[in-house]
């Protein structure tokens, strides 16, 4: 077996994980502590090169728990990457619109425009990829083309991996730039430059209610599962290839350490909210 690493690397999105918790109660740090491990998050690294592993996993001995497009496109790409574990955690969806653009559900969006976000300088445009998939859902809901409704590209040099401080637990970005990141998407809707826009999760619920915007379709409850596919759900528990083969025992104590919050999630509800 390989010498042991001095550092586990993590990093995880800014959605409800049981990794999170793990993390927030320091129990990651108890369970490695007594190996001389330090678990630290990937934005604890002053090289955004080893930050940028949140979305390519290229860091050594490091876990991810996130959102599902980043680890698809990068095992895609030959990424030494392996799935350790998937969770499915529903979040809102919808399509929405504004008051007055004369829409009222998904059959009117004919001809309408839809507001597709295009981040320029990122590594992987997840944000592209999950508005994709609840619009072109919205649109198979209501039998129509992708063909019969108006794209817009909607230009972004906001980057997700900013100049955020360092810290040794937090998350890779803070929600404050997630809500930036809806600015454009959130203008355009405003200014009438498109007609329609995908939402999901608390910031999109949030931005729907300040705009008064009118919810098309809620699909992040939608009785049928394949529906409600997205970047965040499900979410997956990845883990650098080298670590699973080298180290399987610190995988295991670390997963088994993940599971333990999750136990604890469910018979403490109110803590855990």
């Amino acid at each position: 077996m390989s010498d042991r690493p001095d550092t586990l690397w993590y990093t995880r999105c800014p959605m409800p994980t049981a990794s999170g918790l793990a993390i927030e109660m320091g129990w990651l740090d108890e369970e490695f502590a007594p190996d001389g491990i330090e678990v630290l998050s990937l934005r604890a690294a002053a090289s955004r090169k080893t930050r940028e592993s949140h979305f390519d996993h290229s860091q050594d001995n490091s876990f991810r728990e996130g959102g599902n497009t980043p680890p698809i496109w990068s095992y895609s790409r030959g990424a030494d990457t392996r799935l350790i574990g998937i969770t499915w955690v529903d979040q809102y969806q919808t399509i929405a619109v504004l008051p007055d653009s004369g829409i009222r559900h998904l059959a009117d969006l004919r001809g309408r425009r839809l507001g597709v976000p295009q981040h320029l300088r990122d590594q992987i445009d997840f944000w592209r990829g999950k508005s994709l998939r609840g619009l072109l859902t919205g649109l198979e809901l209501a039998g129509l083309d992708p063909a019969e409704v108006e794209w817009v590209d909607l230009p972004e040099q906001e980057t997700f991996l900013g100049d955020e401080g360092s810290s040794k637990s937090g998350t890779l970005w803070t929600a404050k730039r997630q809500q930036a990141i809806l600015r454009a998407e959130a203008f355009a809707l405003i200014r009438g430059e498109v007609d329609a826009i995908h939402l999901n999760g608390a910031r999109g619920l949030m931005l729907e209610a300040l705009l008064g915007a009118i919810a098309l379709v809620d699909l992040g409850g939608h009785p049928d599962r394949q529906k409600r596919i997205s970047n965040g759900t499900p979410m997956l528990f990845t883990a650098s290839g080298q670590l699973v083969r080298e180290q399987p025992d610190l995988v295991r104590r670390y997963l088994d350490t993940v599971r333990r919050a999750a136990k604890w999630a469910e018979s403490h509800q109110k803590e855990t909210l």
